[in-house]
C-alpha cells in the first residue's frame, strides 16, 4: 500500500487508533523506513504523545498544537519555528502532522540523538587528555597512520576552522560530515 493510501485511510477515519497504530506498525516493519526501529512499546508510548499533542482530537498536530506542546514542556520557539517543523515533516502537504509524519520525525530525531552519541564517543578516541579538544599532536598521531605528514597537516588547517591549533569537538563534527553546533 502507498503513502497515499495510507494518508487517506487515515485522513478519512475509516481506522480507528487502535487500527491506525497497527497499521502503522506493519507499514513500518515492512517498508523499513529508517535504521531506527521502534518497538511496539515504543510506537504505543509515541501514539499517546501524538493523541496528547492532538487537542482537537482531528488526527493531525495544527502549528498551534505543536506550539502548545512546546510551551507545556518549556520551550518557546516562534511561530517561524515551528512552522519550519511542520514543513520539514509534513510529507503530504497538508500544513498538519499527520501520525505517520510523527513517527518518522521520532525516528529522525533518535537518529541525529545516536548520531551525536557516536560523535562524542569517537571524539573521545582522538581527545586522549579529556580537555574538550584534539590536540594537533593528537590529530597528527592518528592522522600519520592513514595519510602522510603533509596530507595530515592540509587536513588539520582545514578542519581547525579557528586556526588555534585545537579540534573543537564542533569543528571534528562538521569534520566527520555533520552539520555545524549552531549557539
Amino acid at each position: 500500500m502507498s503513502d497515499d493510501s495510507y494518508t487517506n485511510l487515515s485522513s478519512s477515519k475509516l481506522l480507528n487508533s487502535d487500527d491506525e497504530l497497527e497499521f502503522m506498525k506493519a507499514r513500518m516493519s515492512l517498508s523499513g523506513e529508517s535504521s531506527t526501529i521502534l518497538s511496539e512499546q515504543e510506537i504505543e508510548l509515541y501514539k499517546q504523545a501524538f493523541d496528547d499533542f492532538d487537542e482537537d482530537k482531528d488526527g493531525a498536530i495544527s502549528t498551534v498544537e505543536l506550539a502548545n506542546a512546546f510551551r507545556r514542556a518549556g520551550h518557546n520557539p516562534t511561530e517561524g519555528e515551528i512552522q519550519d517543523m511542520i514543513n520539514e515533516t509534513d510529507t503530504n502537504n497538508s500544513g498538519q502532522i499527520e501520525f505517520d509524519e510523527f513517527i518518522d520525525l521520532v525516528k529522525k530525531k533518535l537518529k541525529e540523538r545516536e548520531d551525536e552519541q557516536d560523535f562524542k564517543e569517537t571524539f573521545r578516541v582522538f581527545s586522549k587528555d579529556d580537555q574538550g579538544c584534539v590536540t594537533m599532536e593528537e590529530m597528527k598521531f592518528v592522522l600519520c597512520h592513514i595519510c602522510s605528514p603533509e596530507e595530515a597537516k592540509q587536513m588539520i588547517q582545514v578542519v581547525d576552522r579557528n586556526g588555534d591549533g585545537k579540534i573543537s569537538f564542533s569543528e571534528f563534527r562538521c569534520m566527520l560530515g555533520a552539520n555545524p553546533i549552531l549557539l
